[in-house]
């Protein structure tokens, strides 16, 4: 088969057009990476927001437990 996979040359995020070899691992432009980065670092350090919450499940499940959010119901 000719051509191999198919190269990625758009941000998966924005759609912006980049240079081949630009693009991060998770095919994010570097101006998107450095947001979503930023979004995180800020997340983890206010204690809030998707990274928190994905690192508190890790925390929880890295020693057999799950949190009471997941299990109780809300009302």
């Amino acid at each position: 088969m000719p051509g191999g996979r198919p190269r990625i040359e758009h941000c998966r995020h924005c759609g912006e057009r980049v240079e081949p070899g630009t693009l991060s691992d998770q095919k994010l432009c570097p101006s998107c990476g450095i947001e979503r980065l930023t979004e995180n670092v800020h997340g983890l350090r206010e204690h809030s927001g998707p990274a928190f919450e994905r690192w508190r499940r890790a925390m929880a499940a890295s020693v057999g437990g799950v949190l009471l959010d997941d299990v109780l119901p809300r009302p």
